[in-house]
């Protein structure tokens, strides 16, 4: 599982340059078991530089994060992942843009 979230930071982050669009995506984690780990996740998920914002849900396993930054959703799939927690599998990660509003 380890190589498949590897894969993912790689193919991701060689993925073309939105600059100027805030970017959502949503990734999906097995092993969030309580508000512990939610609260683990999120602080983790935080410290990865151009995010703009990260929402983790217990109920869904979703880790959901914004941001202008290509580079943030492999950093944060990769602070997921170091934590010990794993992406359940490539599919897993949906990806919109839309024009940033500031």
């Amino acid at each position: 599982m380890k190589n498949i979230a590897l894969f993912l930071v790689v193919v991701l982050a060689s993925q073309p340059s939105l600059s100027g669009e805030k970017q959502k995506a949503t990734i999906l984690v097995k092993g969030m078991h309580c508000s512990s780990c939610v609260s683990m996740v999120k602080k983790a998920v935080r410290k990865v530089q151009g995010l703009e914002g990260v929402s983790v849900s217990l109920d869904s396993a979703k880790v959901d994060i914004e941001y202008t930054d290509d580079r943030a959703l492999p950093d944060a799939i990769a602070a997921i992942t170091r934590m010990g927690y794993k992406v359940v599998h490539a599919d897993s990660v949906g990806r919109t843009s839309e024009k940033a509003t500031h």
